[in-house]
């Protein structure tokens, strides 16, 4: 059986080849890649690889807690609705409470983009570090229909919300070593999670790209006590069903 992953989670504009990282990812069973935005200026990029690479790279775009402070927020919220129309989804976006971003501001600026998600019916792509149920809670009360927690690391309380739900967690590479990470990883089921490398994030100090996705699958596999070949179909599944995406044997559109 061909393994088949998308990487759900990657950060395209912050890599230094990025062509080198893509064709690498097409070498690597890696059959779409998801780029997410941190703020206007990156959003543009990874619309901008979606457009180069159309067909294989689709972008989400969004305002990263960890950027607030640089930014203005009102000519962010004002590209965000208007670019929202041709985008997958809106991320990366959410909650960080180890940073020393005020806590109000992180949470009225993540109010205001899972409002755009909402009336736009996009999934939301949620970073959430230590502000899980904080996070959850405010995708629920919003009404958002579907989202992804991003490296759930999380309370076994809110992830079994976020499954009861139908939210999704995505795994990283990380599964294979953190084990707060890896205890989410087993309490989910298969139905419940994606995979994403989250590159060009350093894991036990080496720097991935988007072909680190295949380890996360590798990672879960292992966790799960399954074969990967029996788990490359649902995982895949889980991905086109949140995102509306369709696969046909090595592609997606």
């Amino acid at each position: 059986m061909i393994i088949r992953v998308v990487d759900v989670h990657s950060h395209l504009d912050e890599i230094a080849d990025v062509h080198g990282a893509i064709a690498k990812a097409k070498s690597s069973n890696v059959v779409a890649i998801i780029a997410v935005g941190t703020c206007k200026e990156s959003n543009v990029k990874v619309a901008r690889f979606s457009e180069m690479y159309k067909g294989y790279v689709y972008h989400a775009i969004g305002i990263h807690p960890w950027n607030l402070e640089s930014l203005d927020l009102g000519e962010e919220f004002e590209f965000l609705r208007a670019a929202s129309r041709s985008c997958i989804g809106l991320g990366e976006v959410g909650l960080d409470y180890r940073i020393k971003t005020d806590r109000d501001l992180q949470r009225k600026v993540f109010s205001e983009v899972l409002g755009i998600a909402e009336s736009r019916k996009l999934p939301v792509i949620i970073h959430a570090r230590a502000a899980w149920s904080d996070a959850y809670k405010m995708v629920k009360d919003i009404g958002v229909e579907k989202a992804v927690f991003h490296w759930f690391s999380g309370s076994d309380s809110v992830l079994k919300k976020i499954v009861r739900d139908g939210y999704l967690i995505s795994a990283t590479p990380a599964a294979s070593y953190s084990l707060t990470h890896i205890k989410a990883i087993r309490l989910a089921p298969i139905e419940s999670i994606i995979v994403e490398s989250d590159s060009p994030v350093s894991y036990r100090g080496v720097v991935s790209d988007p072909s680190w996705a295949v380890k996360s699958l590798e990672a879960v596999a292992k966790i799960k006590g399954v074969r990967i070949e029996d788990l490359v179909d649902k995982v895949l599944g889980n991905t086109c069903r949140i995102y509306g995406m369709k696969v046909h044997g090595w592609g997606v559109e």
